[in-house]
């Protein structure tokens, strides 16, 4: 069956819905399947994790937002110091396909935080495949912050 881009999405959306619960249809059980249309795939697996591949250079998008082509993620260990007050310091984050320019989003746990309070922290891609993370004492002029123990951050890369 050849489908245009608008009968793809309706499928998709029915599939999606029939699965999710919300069409009722108790007579068909689906354990995995994928629709694909010139080199792109929507499929939910076995276990009901959702895929979509879209053909190359094209993204997914919700209304009329920028089409999304990927979502990558890394995590890192990081163990902040004691820093000096007016200092900085500086961590990587591998996250496998992040390009200079890709925008960061960056989870750190409350841990960190406990003890930190005057610090900042900017991310951004560095370089191919790395986020840095840069943690700066510079709105403490006289103390320095406290050692909180070491923490693992994610640092999540969009790509437009």
């Amino acid at each position: 069956m050849k489908l245009n881009s608008k009968t793809f999405l309706a499928v998709a959306m029915v599939i999606g819905l029939a699965l999710s619960g919300l069409v009722n249809d108790t007579a068909a059980k689906v354990t995995a399947f994928a629709i694909t249309r010139v080199g792109a795939t929507i499929g939910i697996d076995h276990v009901g994790q959702i895929n979509l591949t879209p053909a190359s250079n094209k993204g997914g998008s919700i209304g009329a937002g920028a089409p999304v082509k990927k979502i990558l993620s890394g995590t890192g260990s990081v163990d902040f110091t004691a820093l000096a007050a007016g200092t900085c310091e500086t961590f990587t984050v591998t996250v496998t396909g992040a390009a200079d320019g890709d925008p960061v989003a960056l989870g750190i746990p409350a841990a960190a935080w406990a003890t930190t309070e005057y610090a900042t922290i900017d991310y951004f891609v560095s370089a191919p495949n790395t986020v840095t993370l840069k943690r700066c004492n510079s709105t403490n002029a006289t103390t320095a912050l406290s050692d909180p123990a070491a923490v693992t951050v994610r640092a999540t890369v969009i790509q437009f």
